[in-house]
């Protein structure tokens, strides 16, 4: 099995993530592309080299989302995203607990409760008035 080991910020815990073929494809393609222009294992540079920091990253997505004056959202908002798709997904909890790097599964919850609105069904009973 083709897997990659990640240490979670927050837990310490080490995560493998399973590297399908197309996430393989993906990376040897921005592998080959970084070769090319003498990159080593940081994909996300700046023109003269530098690896970008988080907090570099972070500024740069705030220009770009008020620019294109949309509603003000970070990389926490984009976890908080991911990890309600897969809820809705039917994903079990623990498993997307576990990719989001959580100690606790009502921290997991924390994330879904933010961003998920339930739709209601609408009424399929006839309500209309029979006047006899």
């Amino acid at each position: 099995r083709n897997a990659q080991s990640k240490t979670q910020n927050t837990t310490g815990a080490v995560v493998d993530i399973e590297i399908t073929p197309e996430i393989d494809a993906i990376l040897n393609e921005l592998r080959a592309d970084a070769k090319v222009i003498g990159m080593h294992t940081t994909l996300i540079r700046k023109r003269n080299g530098e690896a970008y920091s988080y907090d570099g990253l972070t500024s740069m997505l705030q220009r770009y989302v008020a620019k294109a004056g949309v509603p003000s959202f970070g990389f926490y908002d984009m976890k908080a995203k991911g990890a309600t798709d897969m809820f809705l997904a039917k994903v079990p909890i623990a498993e997307i607990s576990f990719l989001c790097g959580h100690a606790t599964i009502q921290t997991t919850e924390i994330y879904i409760k933010q961003r998920w609105r339930g739709t209601a069904q609408a009424n399929k009973t006839d309500v209309s008035v029979q006047v006899g």
